[in-house]
This record gives structure tokens, C-alpha cells and sequence, in this order.
């Protein structure tokens, strides 16, 4: 049961200031599979405690998929094979603890310019200097300009960041993104 073993581990942590989990295994979770909700109720629970959720996928099976999807909505980074190859184990650990000790962004509050109709995920997740944060959006518009600001927190300080928005035309290169 990878969800009791997160909130359980979670708990293990001080309550104050960012908290780190690294979690080294296959993430595969045969018993009490969660559906969208859990997984959703998971992930702002994580949040909410400002606890991350690193990995490193081991194992002859692994599900790099939720733990990606885990690591990107905590604000995480996950190591699977192709990324830990010709590595030694003090080395895996030496970047595990490196990326355990890196500041995460903790939004608050974002202001999107006039005309984004939908994003997903709505609420912003956390962000890291060392890997993208992607949300994917729709428009109500045929083009949308202006600015995008998030409010959070990055290591107990206030802090604002904000970008210039300015829409494309199509591109067939982002032809996977459907419509």
C-alpha cells in the first residue's frame, strides 16, 4: 500500500519547513490501487505538508509513470536506469541527497492572463530550478498575451515569479497534444 507508506513516512518528518522523501523501489502497488481521486487527495495532502517526493526506480518491473506523475506534482525528481547507468552506489546516494536538498517553489497563488480557459493541473504544483514544470492549458481566445504570476514560498521567503505570455500559432511538432 504505497499511499499508507508515503502518509506514513510523511508523518515521520518534522512539521516545519520543507520535508523530503526518498523513496527507493519499483512503484508498483498491487493492493489498494488508488484512482484519480485518491491519487489527487495523495498529492494535495504531500503538498499541503510541503513534503517531496523523490525516487529511484529499481527492479526488473517498475512503474515509472506514477512515480514520475508523483515526483512532478511534489515538486520531486525520480532516477530510474538510464539516468543512475555506470554510477556507484555512493554516487546515486551523493545526487539523491543533492536533489533531497535543493529548494522547491511552493505556489500559493498564480494570476494567468485574460483568455487561458483551462490548465491542467489547476493548481500549479511545486517547481524546482533542476527539471520543467509543465501545466497545459486551452484558450478562449484565437491568441492570448500578457502576463503569468505566481505567488509562493522557496526556502521560508516570499517570493513572486512571473512571465511574458504570448500565444503561437499551431505547430504540428505539438501535434500530440490533441486538441
Amino acid at each position: 500500500d504505497i499511499a499508507a507508506s508515503l502518509r506514513a513516512a510523511a508523518a515521520s518528518l518534522p512539521v516545519h519547513g520543507d520535508r523530503n522523501l526518498v523513496y527507493i523501489g519499483d512503484g508498483v502497488h498491487l493492493t489498494n490501487l488508488m484512482n484519480t481521486q485518491e491519487f489527487g487527495t495523495l498529492v494535495s495532502e504531500l503538498v499541503d505538508g510541503r513534503c517531496v517526493v523523490h525516487s529511484m526506480a529499481i527492479g526488473p518491473r517498475v512503474d515509472c509513470e506514477f512515480l514520475s506523475t508523483l515526483a512532478n506534482h511534489t515538486g520531486g525528481r525520480v532516477f530510474v536506469r538510464q539516468n543512475i547507468q555506470g554510477m556507484t552506489m555512493q554516487q546515486i546516494g551523493d545526487e539523491l541527497c543533492h536533489v533531497a536538498s535543493r529548494p522547491v517553489f511552493w505556489p500559493n497563488d498564480s494570476r494567468w492572463p485574460v483568455g487561458i480557459a483551462s490548465r491542467y493541473p489547476e493548481r500549479v504544483p511545486p517547481m524546482r530550478s533542476d527539471r520543467d514544470s509543465i501545466v497545459v492549458g486551452s484558450l478562449s481566445a484565437p491568441s492570448v498575451e500578457g502576463s503569468l504570476q505566481i505567488e509562493g514560498t522557496v526556502a521560508g521567503e516570499k517570493k513572486t515569479v512571473e512571465w511574458k505570455l504570448r500565444s503561437e500559432s499551431s505547430n504540428p511538432d505539438l501535434a500530440f497534444l490533441g486538441v
